[in-house]
This record gives C-alpha cells, sequence and structure tokens, in this order.
C-alpha cells in the first residue's frame, strides 16, 4: 500500500498527502465550493470529495488515497485505526459527482452533508 499516508488518531483535520491533484495552497473548502459538474469531476474534484467524505463518516483517525481513475468512477483506497487497516473504497462518479462508501451513505450533488463539514472545519 504504498503511497497512502496513515494519519495519527490524535488530529481532529484530514491530513492531506502530497500527492493529491487539488490545490494545497487554497483552502479545501473554496476548492469544494468550486465544483462544477458541467465538465464531469476530475482528479482534483474527486480527490476533495473523497478527503471530505472520509473525513466526515470515517473520522481523523486514518486516511484515503488519492484517486484512481476506474472506467466511469474515481476510486480512493482507505485505511483507518493506528495499524492502517485497510477499509472498503470510496468512489466518486465521474459525472454525477455521487461519493459513495460501503456501510455509509452516499453524498450527492449538492453535498449538503460534506458542505457541513466544511462549515464546521472553517
Amino acid at each position: 500500500m504504498a503511497g497512502i499516508l496513515v494519519v495519527g488518531c490524535s488530529s481532529s483535520e484530514p491530513v492531506v498527502p502530497k500527492s493529491y491533484a487539488f490545490d494545497e495552497s487554497r483552502s479545501l473548502k473554496a476548492q469544494f465550493e468550486s465544483i462544477n459538474l458541467v465538465d464531469g469531476v476530475d482528479a482534483a474534484e474527486a480527490d476533495i470529495l473523497a478527503t471530505l467524505y472520509f473525513a466526515r463518516y470515517e473520522g481523523a483517525c486514518g486516511a484515503n488515497s488519492p484517486v484512481i481513475r476506474e472506467r466511469s468512477r474515481w476510486r480512493a483506497l482507505t485505511v483507518v485505526g493506528y495499524a492502517g487497516r485497510a477499509q472498503p473504497d470510496i468512489f466518486v462518479d465521474v459525472k454525477t459527482g455521487v461519493v459513495s462508501h460501503k456501510g455509509y451513505p452516499d453524498s450527492a450533488p449538492p453535498w449538503q452533508d460534506l458542505r457541513e463539514f466544511c462549515r464546521i472545519l472553517n
């Protein structure tokens, strides 16, 4: 599982690995608010959605990897806990932007759950 950053469990905010496609110099909230589905979801947008989704539903004890394109969706591997135990992947649909993760609710545009999480983080 090279390339996956295991996050310490004491942090209350998601830790961003250096290899995500989004712009690390801008806030996740600003980039999240600028997602436009007209042209589909690109890697940077999928990374933002997967990262916010993971932080919202899995918490700060773990991490998701940068997304990988897989046909009509983006896939982010996830790990949790101190040992970095693998969890089900997070998927982001390229056309619709729906975020899914086994055992958790889907998040669909306008992503109210993720929008609220962004508000709480800032």
